[in-house]
C-alpha cells in the first residue's frame, strides 16, 4: 500500500525509576533498579484508510513493571565493558476500533482488541574503545501472548501469540563528559507472527 502520509506524533510514555543498589566498584552486587511506565496512546491507530501506514500506535493504555540492572568490567587492557540486563513485563488495556487499522481490521471492522500481555528482556553491552568511541550491541527477546479481535456481533477473530528475536548495533561518540551522540539499527528477527523489520535509530545524549 501507499506510504505514510508524513511525520507524526507516537504513542507518549512516562517512566519512574527507583534505585535499589549502586555500583560500589569492589563489590559483586551490580547497580539495579524498579522501573515503572506507563504508555498513552496517542499515536493513530484506527480509522487509517487506505492508508494503513499511518499507523504508528498501539492505541492501548498500557502499564509496564520492570527490574533493570548493570555492572563495569575492567578488561585486561583497561578499558571498560559494560553490561546490562533488562527485563518488563507489560499488561495492555482494551482497545476500541473502527475500520482499517495496525491490528490488520478492515474497512468495515467496529468491535475492539484485548492485546496480549508482553514479556521482554534486553541483554546488552557497551566497550569503552577509547574515551570517545563506544561499541555497543542489544540482543533482545520478546513473547506477547494471543491478542484477539472482537467485532460488533460478538466474533472473535486470534491473532495468535507472538515470539521473536532482535539484535541492535550502534556506535556512540562522547565529545564531551555529558555530551554524545548514537547512531545504530534494530533488526527484528523472523518470529512466530513476527515480520522482520529494520530500523534505523538516532539519539542525541545528555547526563546532568
Amino acid at each position: 500500500g501507499p506510504s505514510a502520509s508524513g511525520a507524526a506524533w507516537g504513542d507518549t510514555t512516562l517512566i519512574a525509576q527507583y534505585g535499589l543498589s549502586r555500583f560500589g566498584g569492589r563489590s559483586a552486587m551490580p547497580a539495579t533498579a524498579i522501573l515503572l511506565e506507563e504508555t498513552l496512546p496517542t499515536g493513530r491507530y484506527d480509522n487509517l484508510g487506505d492508508r494503513p501506514s499511518n499507523g504508528i500506535g498501539g492505541g492501548a493504555y498500557a502499564t509496564e513493571l520492570g527490574l533493570n540492572a548493570q555492572t563495569y568490567l575492567w578488561l585486561a587492557n583497561r578499558r571498560i565493558f559494560r553490561v546490562r540486563l533488562d527485563t518488563s513485563l507489560s499488561f495492555s488495556r482494551t482497545v476500541a476500533l473502527q475500520g482499517v487499522s495496525v491490528y490488520g481490521t478492515g474497512a468495515n471492522f467496529s468491535g475492539h482488541a484485548n492485546p496480549g500481555n508482553a514479556l521482554l528482556i534486553d541483554a546488552a553491552g557497551e566497550y569503552s574503545a577509547t574515551r570517545n568511541w563506544v561499541p555497543a550491541l542489544d540482543v533482545t527477546y520478546r513473547y506477547a501472548a494471543n491478542t484477539a479481535l472482537v467485532n460488533a456481533a460478538g466474533a472473535v477473530t486470534n491473532l495468535g501469540a507472538q515470539t521473536g528475536f532482535g539484535v541492535a548495533p550502534a556506535i556512540e561518540y562522547n565529545w564531551a563528559a555529558n555530551w554524545g551522540v548514537l547512531l545504530g539499527t534494530r533488526f527484528a528477527l523472523k518470529g512466530r507472527n513476527v515480520i522482520p523489520s529494520t530500523t534505523p535509530a538516532l539519539a542525541i545524549n545528555y547526563v546532568h
